[in-house]
């Protein structure tokens, strides 16, 4: 989707509403020319059901950032959110090594739902600072099937620290592939 939109991007100002390592990765992988901002919404909104609860997270990323930043230049904005799903339960970042144990643990042999959310908006200046002009949000689901793995494979993955910052402790790209029986996760987690 983005390819097609490349000369564009590059001749105006992108906004990545992320930190995030992956998806600078991404984009740069990509030749978008971009600037990268964090936002500093806590994402803690009511978890009700997992799909609407990563698209309000990535639309109210977009928000915040919009009004931490009422003077930066700015024509386009690319925000994102990934959860990981278990039996319901929405996994999002853990910083602890001991959470993250636990939750690996209890993935052995199941399968986790990622979903990822990505808004997309045209921004223009406003009296107030920026407005949204146009607007797009798409989500994707992907379905990760987990090998059957003990706790010794978990402390081996831990060591690795690839779970950090990533959603539900996993990531697919490095050795959190080795858990996995498919590997046909989003590449945005």
């Amino acid at each position: 989707m983005l390819l097609k939109w490349k000369p564009l991007l590059n001749s105006k100002k992108l906004i990545l509403g992320s930190t995030s390592i992956q998806r600078k990765q991404i984009l740069s992988d990509l030749g978008v020319e971009f600037e990268a901002l964090g936002s500093s919404f806590a994402e803690d909104l009511p978890k009700l059901e997992p799909k609407k609860y990563v698209e309000a997270t990535a639309y109210h990323k977009l928000l915040y950032l919009l009004k931490e930043n009422p003077q930066k230049e700015m024509d386009f904005v690319l925000t994102a959110d990934t959860i990981v799903v278990l039996e319901g339960k929405i996994l999002e970042k853990t910083s602890s090594k001991e959470e993250a144990m636990l939750w690996l643990k209890s993935y052995s042999g199941k399968k986790l739902e990622v979903l990822t959310s990505c808004c997309f908006a045209v921004i223009e200046p406003s009296k107030e600072g920026k407005e949204i002009r146009d607007f797009i949000q798409f989500t994707e689901s992907s379905v990760l099937s987990m090998n059957v793995f003990d706790e010794e494979v978990v402390s081996l993955y831990l060591e690795t620290e690839e779970w950090k910052n990533r959603a539900g402790a996993i990531a697919v790209q490095l050795y959190g592939k080795l858990l996995v029986n498919n590997n046909k996760a989003a590449i945005l987690t």
